[in-house]
């Protein structure tokens, strides 16, 4: 999709966009919305393209906050928690698991 086919930052999303960053802010990935509404990856990126540009952000979490902001999109605040929640669990198991993998380096060097 080239530039020139990208809608105008401020365009209202269609119904099918909508449906998109819906599914976007659950979490999922290309793989599950492209089986969820049974198209393939390539078409999910290209709306998310078309969203991105009429929101004027980039990437996914970008998207998400944007709907949120913009009124595309209104999750029930225990959803919206759960998903923090979800997101916050991972950021804390990356660390441990780039810290184990230091640890591991670190005791090697002291042998």
């Amino acid at each position: 999709m080239s530039r020139a086919d990208l809608p105008e930052y401020g365009e209202e999303p269609t119904k099918r966009e909508l449906q998109i960053v819906k599914r976007l802010a659950l979490g999922q990935t290309n793989i599950e919305l492209g089986r969820h509404f049974k198209i393939s990856e390539y078409t999910i990126k290209s709306h998310l393209a078309r969203i991105s540009a009429k929101l004027g952000v980039q990437g996914r979490n970008a998207i998400v906050a944007a709907a949120l902001e913009e009124e595309w999109l209104r999750l029930p605040k225990a959803l919206v928690l759960a998903q923090a929640e979800k997101i916050s669990q991972h950021r804390r198991l990356a660390k441990v698991r780039s810290g184990l993998g230091r640890q591991s380096a670190d005791s090697g060097r002291a042998a």
